[in-house]
């Protein structure tokens, strides 16, 4: 896998647990309000911020950070050395197009996944909780589950 594929697989391999984590962090009362909606703006405007940008802040500030963990990642080339752990370490490479595209579509993907969250009725959480699950419980067995189709795309069922 090499080319778009490839660093767009690695990319979503990457933001798409953050994002959703993120989300439901968000979405839940971890934060005081005030804070989450700071944090909800924040994400908000960062999914607005065009893809032009992301390049040319991933030129300006994801290739010396990659450039300089060069010698870090050069033990690990024996595992794909033709993907990401090609040496010379230039930091234009795979790893670098991929965490750029990670950091492009996390916003995205928080901002999605956060509003299906919200959406799941509170009535799905009240009765996790009247049968004896625990918060985390409920987020993962009744929530995401729920919530799966909204961020997927898809009508629900």
């Amino acid at each position: 896998m090499n080319g778009t594929a490839g660093s767009s697989g690695f990319a979503l391999l990457l933001a798409l647990p953050l994002g959703v984590a993120i989300a439901v962090f968000l979405s839940e009362d971890f934060l005081p309000t005030a804070i989450r909606q700071v944090v909800r703006f924040v994400v908000e405007l960062l999914a607005a911020i065009p893809s032009v940008v992301y390049g040319l802040w991933g030129i300006a500030m994801i290739i010396p950070i990659v450039q300089s963990l060069g010698g870090f990642f050069k033990p690990a080339s024996w595992v794909s050395s033709r993907f990401f752990f090609a040496p010379p370490a230039t930091g234009n490479s795979m790893l670098t197009a991929s965490l750029v595209l990670a950091l492009m579509v996390l916003p995205t993907i928080t901002a999605i996944s956060r509003t299906a969250l919200v959406a799941v009725p509170k009535t799905l959480r009240e009765g996790s909780y009247a049968v004896g699950a625990t918060r985390w419980e409920t987020i993962f067995k009744v929530l995401l589950p729920t919530a799966r189709a909204g961020y997927r795309g898809c009508k629900p069922f």
